[in-house]
């Protein structure tokens, strides 16, 4: 079976040089697990909670759960201010 298709001019597949999606989870079902019901796992059992290493257009961004090339802290505290902001804005108020 060819694993490799090109969508909007991407080449995608099992292949050298295919952009590479991936996520690799820490996932220990409680029921049955099959490929008929792996879809249904996917919905409603597995959560970000569970994901270990994910890996975009082929780059790793988290590997054992942790950020790649990311102060971590430092955003966190970027978003705190963000929110503060975005949540006085709605409620006519200072955080």
């Amino acid at each position: 079976m060819n694993m490799t298709a090109f969508l909007r001019g991407v080449c995608v597949g099992m292949v050298a040089g295919a952009a590479a999606d991936i996520i690799v989870m820490d996932y220990k079902p409680f029921t049955p697990f099959s490929d008929e019901n792996i879809d249904g796992h996917m919905i409603f059992g597995m959560t970000g909670r569970q994901c270990q290493t994910t890996i975009a257009a082929g780059k790793v961004l988290m590997q054992d759960r942790v950020l790649v090339g990311i102060d971590e802290e430092a955003e966190n505290a970027h978003i705190l201010e963000a929110a503060k902001k975005l949540w006085g804005d709605l409620n006519h108020r200072t955080y």
